[in-house]
């Protein structure tokens, strides 16, 4: 994880199983689409999560996929 101008090692990130939060604010509750009524947030074990140090303002999130696909993008912290 780069902090500000530096590289920061913060360890690896943390693994979950939870909910999408994007799925549960799309398709929770009354939310749920009236077309498909099917349609529900499920558990996945696909959300990683790191921890910035305080004062951090961008942070770069690396990935390689199984195949070695690698993407990359920048995060402005608010």
């Amino acid at each position: 994880m780069w902090s500000g101008w530096k590289m920061v090692s913060r360890g690896k990130m943390e693994q979950r199983v939870d909910l999408d939060p994007w799925a549960a604010e799309l398709y929770s509750g009354n939310q749920l689409p009236r077309k498909h009524k099917w349609i529900a947030p499920t558990l996945t074990d696909h959300l990683f999560f790191a921890y910035p140090a305080p004062g951090t303002k961008e942070v770069t999130v690396k990935a390689t996929d199984r195949f070695g696909n690698r993407y990359e993008e920048k995060i402005v912290l608010g």
